[in-house]
């Protein structure tokens, strides 16, 4: 199993250590392969345009023939719902599964059929990211 982790952090002073961290152990435990490893420091609210690392991801896993994206937690893919939405379709499309550690789910099922209940619980998880946001900047 080919995989690529993407990690996110909103601030240059965060790190992204532990997320790695966490997907390189995952990966190991299921005997997948991590074929390469994307991370930016951005908020998670920017369009998909302004993400560079986010379009470099989904560029590599298209022409690399990579199976999964794995991320810590949906909010790491980002955290405005259209958004994230729109990158898991963009990987349903190509047979690329999302894996979400925090949740153990994933967008496709073995035989590559998008998994129905998991993209109503990532719709639902996307919203929450979403509000999240919201509230932080509030604060």
């Amino acid at each position: 199993m080919r995989t690529v982790a993407f990690c996110r952090v909103s601030t240059s002073v965060q790190e992204y250590e532990r997320q790695v961290n966490e997907l390189s152990g995952l990966a190991r435990k299921n005997g997948w392969t991590v074929e390469a490893t994307f991370a930016e420091k951005i908020s998670g609210a920017k369009k998909n345009t302004e993400r560079t690392e986010l379009l470099r991801m989904v560029d590599y896993v298209k022409t690399h023939h990579i199976n999964k994206v794995l991320v810590t937690e949906l909010s790491r893919l980002g955290r405005d719902t259209l958004q994230v939405l729109q990158v898991i379709e963009l990987l349903n499309k190509e047979g690329i599964s999302l894996y979400i550690l925090n949740y153990n789910i994933e967008t496709l099922t073995e035989d590559g059929k998008v998994n129905p209940m998991s993209q109503f619980l990532i719709t639902i998880l996307a919203e929450v990211a979403h509000m999240e946001r919201k509230t932080i900047r509030e604060r």
